[in-house]
């Protein structure tokens, strides 16, 4: 799935040509759930990642964002962290090192970009969970009626409703990067 709204979002920008760097958001996320994100066990962060506009650059992590990696329980603090869930990028949540710190024009960017999504959110008739449950109620019924060898229900209702949930899910996941860009 190509994930144009953010592309679109930084085009219609004030900011044009500014990115965010690769080096402050491994740091800010910690190189554990950065390589997971890139071995797709976090597909989320992945798609997010490739969402927005970042660009690599030659800053190494420092010795605290590789310690705090490591540690026992970093992942999954991080991970939680930037679940889909509803909690907020709550900085005190995430294993952060201390080397790196987000410029002006990263933070405008992030804000910028934080604003277009939730505004792409708020014209969503329904939330998340709503979909997610809506979602589950059709694959119970496709369930039964394939047990009941009885006709199901509309697969392109469902397949509507999973792209809706899948979508959330990323601007969910983009969302928590961004408000961690911003209260650096």
């Amino acid at each position: 799935m190509q994930y144009q709204c953010f592309h679109m979002v930084y085009a219609a920008c004030s900011l044009q040509g500014a990115t965010l760097r690769m080096s402050y958001l491994e740091e800010t996320l910690g190189s554990s759930l950065i390589l997971q994100a890139a071995q797709g066990k976090n597909p989320y962060i992945f798609a997010a990642l490739k969402s927005l506009p970042i660009t690599a650059d030659d800053a190494q992590p420092t010795a605290a964002t590789a310690s705090a990696a490591s540690a026992p329980g970093a992942d999954s603090i991080a991970s939680e962290a930037i679940s889909v869930d509803s909690s907020s990028a709550d900085s005190d949540n995430v294993a952060r090192g201390m080397g790196l710190t987000a410029t002006k024009q990263e933070k405008e960017l992030a804000t910028a970009l934080l604003q277009q999504i939730e505004a792409e959110v708020e014209t969503c008739s329904t939330s998340l969970r709503e979909d997610e449950e809506l979602l589950q109620q059709l694959q119970q019924l496709a369930a039964a009626a394939a047990a009941d060898e009885a006709a199901g229900t509309d697969v392109r209702l469902q397949a509507a409703v999973r792209y809706r949930v899948e979508r959330k899910r990323l601007l969910q996941a983009c969302k928590v990067l961004l408000a961690l860009v911003i209260r650096d």
